[in-house]
């Protein structure tokens, strides 16, 4: 999870909450990505002095893939399956947060 660190930037600005997938060349996802998204947007939600969580991604390019690399290194069925947790919990996350996102 620790390059997922360098890969997701996120900032306050007033009352808004700015969070940014840069992952360059393609803004590809990874279970750390993945994981760090739904810690950022969960303490965002129990920060009352944030009103909207604004998602983005770096570079005009959307975070729509997995990140291959990862995958290929252990294309095994549990880091898949790892992957579609992650993905599931980050998701879930962002749809069940009472703030607009």
């Amino acid at each position: 999870m620790e390059q997922a660190l360098e890969f997701i930037k996120s900032e306050k600005v007033g009352r808004v909450a700015y969070i940014t997938i840069d992952d360059p060349p393609t803004n590809s996802v990874s279970i750390g990505i993945l994981q760090r998204l739904a810690d950022l947007v969960s303490d965002y939600e129990a920060d009352d002095s944030i009103r909207a969580i604004v998602l983005d991604s770096a570079n005009g390019k959307p975070p729509f893939a997995a990140d291959a690399t990862d995958l290929m290194a252990n294309p095994s069925w549990e880091k898949q399956f790892q992957l579609i947790q992650a993905g599931a919990r980050a998701l879930s996350v962002i749809e069940f947060s009472s703030k607009p996102s």
